[in-house]
Protein backbone atom coordinates (compact mmCIF):
# COMPACT_ATOMS: atom_id res chain seq x y z
CA UNK A 1 0.00 0.00 0.00
CA UNK A 2 1.48 3.17 -0.85
CA UNK A 3 0.85 6.62 1.32
CA UNK A 4 1.01 10.21 -0.14
CA UNK A 5 1.20 13.59 1.96
CA UNK A 6 1.96 16.85 0.58
CA UNK A 7 3.53 19.25 2.77
CA UNK A 8 1.04 22.18 1.89
CA UNK A 9 -2.34 22.45 0.91
CA UNK A 10 -2.14 25.87 -1.50
CA UNK A 11 0.42 28.50 -1.88
CA UNK A 12 -0.46 32.39 -2.75
CA UNK A 13 1.49 34.30 -5.26
CA UNK A 14 1.32 37.88 -6.17
CA UNK A 15 -0.15 39.80 -9.34
CA UNK A 16 3.94 39.38 -10.19
CA UNK A 17 3.99 35.44 -10.26
CA UNK A 18 7.50 33.89 -8.57
CA UNK A 19 8.31 30.48 -8.01
CA UNK A 20 7.39 27.61 -5.94
CA UNK A 21 7.38 24.22 -4.32
CA UNK A 22 6.16 21.44 -2.45
CA UNK A 23 7.20 18.55 -0.92
CA UNK A 24 5.30 15.43 -1.61
CA UNK A 25 6.64 12.07 0.89
CA UNK A 26 5.52 9.01 -0.55
CA UNK A 27 6.33 4.96 0.42
CA UNK A 28 9.49 4.12 -1.62
CA UNK A 29 8.85 2.75 -5.08
CA UNK A 30 5.10 4.46 -5.17
CA UNK A 31 4.22 6.58 -8.45
CA UNK A 32 3.07 9.72 -8.96
CA UNK A 33 2.35 12.32 -11.69
CA UNK A 34 1.04 16.31 -11.58
CA UNK A 35 -2.09 16.84 -13.75
CA UNK A 36 -4.77 19.85 -14.33
CA UNK A 37 -2.06 22.10 -15.05
CA UNK A 38 -2.89 25.64 -16.27
CA UNK A 39 -0.82 27.40 -19.21
CA UNK A 40 0.15 30.08 -16.19
CA UNK A 41 2.14 27.61 -14.11
CA UNK A 42 4.76 26.50 -15.84
CA UNK A 43 8.59 24.51 -15.06
CA UNK A 44 7.19 21.72 -13.44
CA UNK A 45 9.80 20.00 -11.97
CA UNK A 46 9.58 16.74 -11.72
CA UNK A 47 6.22 16.42 -13.11
CA UNK A 48 5.30 12.90 -12.23
CA UNK A 49 7.75 9.77 -10.38
CA UNK A 50 8.35 7.35 -7.67
CA UNK A 51 9.01 8.07 -3.99
CA UNK A 52 9.25 11.43 -2.18
CA UNK A 53 10.45 14.37 -3.63
CA UNK A 54 10.00 18.47 -3.93
CA UNK A 55 7.82 19.39 -6.81
CA UNK A 56 8.98 22.90 -7.97
CA UNK A 57 7.09 25.18 -9.98
CA UNK A 58 6.82 28.67 -11.46
CA UNK A 59 3.65 30.78 -11.56
CA UNK A 60 3.74 33.54 -14.41
CA UNK A 61 2.58 36.77 -13.81
CA UNK A 62 -0.88 37.39 -13.97
CA UNK A 63 -1.57 40.66 -16.20
CA UNK A 64 -4.86 40.67 -16.31
CA UNK A 65 -7.28 42.40 -13.53
CA UNK A 66 -8.90 38.98 -12.85
CA UNK A 67 -7.70 36.86 -10.19
CA UNK A 68 -6.72 33.27 -11.04
CA UNK A 69 -6.42 29.64 -9.25
CA UNK A 70 -5.42 26.50 -9.91
CA UNK A 71 -6.16 22.93 -8.53
CA UNK A 72 -3.02 20.68 -8.67
CA UNK A 73 -3.15 17.21 -8.86
CA UNK A 74 -1.15 14.33 -7.59
CA UNK A 75 -2.26 11.29 -8.98
CA UNK A 76 -1.40 8.12 -7.36
CA UNK A 77 -0.58 5.65 -9.79
CA UNK A 78 -1.63 2.03 -8.14
CA UNK A 79 -4.07 -0.04 -8.43
CA UNK A 80 -4.97 0.62 -4.30
CA UNK A 81 -5.07 4.14 -4.77
CA UNK A 82 -8.45 5.90 -3.45
CA UNK A 83 -8.39 9.63 -4.29
CA UNK A 84 -5.62 12.17 -5.54
CA UNK A 85 -3.41 14.50 -3.13
CA UNK A 86 -4.66 18.09 -4.14
CA UNK A 87 -2.73 21.50 -4.05
CA UNK A 88 -4.37 24.46 -4.72
CA UNK A 89 -1.96 27.76 -5.98
CA UNK A 90 -3.38 31.21 -6.36
CA UNK A 91 -1.54 34.21 -8.43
Amino acid sequence: TCSFELSASSANFPASGGNGSVTLTTTTGCAWTVSGLPDWIVNVSPANGTGTTAITYAVNPNLSQTARSATLTIERKQADAVEPDEFQVVG
